[in-house]
């Protein structure tokens, strides 16, 4: 497994990131435990989690894998969600109700939309510093490598007192390094005001390319590290009609693979990016990507599939 170099920090972190977000329900725990052992043993040192992710569930699950092996590895997390005791119990049932969920549209939207509604936003320092420790907590852990605010407004970042806090728990040595999960213009408006700052997380991908042509030079220079989230676009991309009529030229469609190769191999020659965050909750999910990663460059064919769909070209 390839490691890179998270901009100027001293973290190393393996290309593909374990992304956490589907760790900790209580349907399919099993599974994800399974896989996230699976990741430890193929070199995978990077697991980003969040404490909105399963209402804590993800972060207590994640720490009761690592524990006894967490110098190996790398942990980020993130806060800036707040939850009612609703949106709790529908966290702990809707895992329950996934197979007629997924079959059923109408019962999706409506899960989401309940989610949704019972989910706000809190930046506050007093509240950060809150979930900074509850984290830890959760974590079972004296620090974390890398904390970040989880999609905050561009005011939030413009005002700065979210961040700043995040800076004192920094020199406390609560936290290693700290970022912002974010949408690609608010990373814009964090590195045009130079904000204390060592790394973003943005989505990146085939559909959402700005990021490559607008964020990642900018960070480059600057120093700050790249983390690349939604790399498949939260699902989009195998539904994309161009994509998938191009890939059935360049390999197999019935599973999704050449989508997600295509899509992984792309993003893997920016150097900038230090790691890649695929949702990974099922092993062979896991082996899927590790070995889209491994493989050589995009091909020709493929090269002019991302520059039909207008995407920039890759840099590595």
């Amino acid at each position: 497994m390839e490691h890179r170099r998270v901009g100027s920090t001293d973290l190393n972190v393996s290309l593909l990131g374990f992304g956490c977000a589907p760790v900790g329900s209580r349907a399919g725990n099993a599974e994800s435990v399974r896989a996230l052992n699976l990741a430890l043993d193929r070199g995978i040192t990077y697991f980003d989690t969040a404490d909105m992710y399963g209402v804590g569930g993800s972060e207590e699950t994640l720490g009761r894998v690592l524990r006894g092996r967490r110098d190996k590895v790398v942990i980020a997390s993130k806060c800036g969600y707040s939850f009612s005791s609703r949106l709790k119990a529908v966290a702990w049932i809707k895992p329950l109700l996934r197979p007629l969920v997924t079959r059923l549209k109408g019962v999706k939207a409506s899960a989401g939309a309940v989610m949704a509604s019972q989910r706000s936003q809190c930046f506050d320092p007093a509240y950060i510093e809150k979930c900074v420790h509850d984290s830890l907590r959760r974590l079972g852990t004296d620090r974390i490598d890398l904390f970040y605010l989880h999609d905050p407004s561009m005011e939030v970042v413009r005002r700065g007192d979210a961040l700043a806090r995040l800076a004192n728990l920094k020199s406390a040595g609560k936290l290693r390094y700290i970022g912002i999960s974010c949408e690609p213009d608010v990373a814009a408006q964090a590195l045009s005001q130079k904000a204390s700052v060592d790394v973003l997380q943005v989505n990146a991908n085939l559909l959402e390319p700005g990021a490559l042509t607008t964020v990642l030079p900018a960070a480059r220079a600057a120093g700050v590290g790249i983390i690349a989230r939604q790399p498949f676009a939260n699902g989009r991309l195998f539904h994309d009609p161009r994509v998938r009529a191009a890939t059935q030229s360049v390999g197999p469609t019935a599973d999704g693979s050449a989508v997600s190769g295509l899509a992984l191999r792309y993003l893997r020659q920016f150097p900038g990016i230090a790691s890649i965050l695929p949702s990974m909750m099922r092993p062979a999910h896991l082996n899927s990507n590790a070995a889209a990663l491994e493989a050589g460059p995009l091909s020709a064919a493929e090269l002019a599939l991302v520059a039909a769909l207008g995407a920039p070209a890759p840099q590595g």
